[in-house]
């Protein structure tokens, strides 16, 4: 049973990075015009800006001399497509196992691997007039950290589409439609190749049944949660859910006359419950 409901629960959160994945190769990643023209309204006024539009008029114009790149950057896209394809046929095999979300995971990491192979060429190749070495080097840099073309597919997500996930950060978070907050808090670490979103909420919230006083006996007083993608060594996919706990002493009014505001409670440290595609 513990098995069946592990599976359902990867499967769900790969399929919807699938699904997330899928929308970014049909508009971002559609082609190199479309994946220039992706990384434009995330570039900072000033030369980001400017060099990202000459370049997409240079590959809408698909001049001579930007072919070759142009086909390298498609040779990327094209990898993304196929690792997306092959997520796609995992996701579908029944029963779906722990081996199948093990590969799926790995080809996800494959995604992120060769989108970001496509932007350091997009990059390099719009800083290329700069001829001072030091501000070409900065302006790659900075074209290859606009993060519009990996965040827009998670932007005004279709009703219904992060339900579990919602429920969750409202239970734990007191956080409404957290699935509406991905976009914004998705951060992709390249040194530690980790793409991860953290939400937090702050408490106290009551977790069961109200005591006579109208409190919760058991509280939450801080938490996160975090949901994240590795894929540096092996690919792995999970969520850890951090809590600060506080056993309600003081819940009930006639308790409160009892024991001093400042008395310690019985708290717990953070407690932090954790699983991935790797771990059993």
């Amino acid at each position: 049973m513990a098995d069946d409901v592990w599976t359902a629960l990867m499967k769900g959160y790969l399929s919807f990075a699938q699904t997330r994945a899928g929308d970014m190769a049909e508009s971002s990643g559609a082609d190199s015009v479309s994946l220039v023209e992706s990384l434009i309204p995330g570039a900072t006024e000033g030369k980001p800006k400017e060099h990202l539009k000459k370049l997409k008029q240079d590959f809408s114009a698909a001049g001579a001399a930007f072919k070759p790149i142009m086909k390298e950057i498609e040779t990327d896209i094209a990898a993304i497509k196929d690792s997306i394809d092959k997520m796609g046929l995992e996701l579908d095999k029944s029963p779906f196992k722990r081996e199948h979300a093990a590969a799926a995971a790995t080809h996800l990491g494959y995604v992120l691997v060769s989108l970001d192979a496509a932007l350091v060429k997009v990059a390099k190749k719009a800083a290329e007039p700069e001829l001072d070495p030091t501000t070409r080097a900065l302006l790659e840099r900075d074209i290859r950290n606009i993060p519009e073309p990996w965040k827009k597919p998670f932007r005004n997500l279709g009703a219904g589409s992060t339900k579990a996930f919602d429920s969750l950060c409202k239970t734990v978070l007191n956080i409404h439609g957290a699935g509406g907050k991905i976009a914004d808090r998705l951060a992709w670490d390249r040194e530690k190749l980790r793409l991860a979103l953290t939400l937090t909420g702050v408490g106290p919230i009551g977790v069961g049944p109200a005591s006579a006083g109208g409190a919760s006996l058991l509280s939450i007083d801080g938490a996160s949660v975090e949901a994240f993608f590795s894929y540096k060594d092996d690919a792995k996919l999970g969520l850890a859910l951090r809590i600060q706990m506080r056993a309600g002493m003081r819940g009930d009014k006639m308790l409160e006359k009892i024991i001093p505001e400042q008395a310690p409670t019985v708290d717990s440290s953070s407690v932090a419950i954790a699983f991935d595609s790797k771990e059993d």
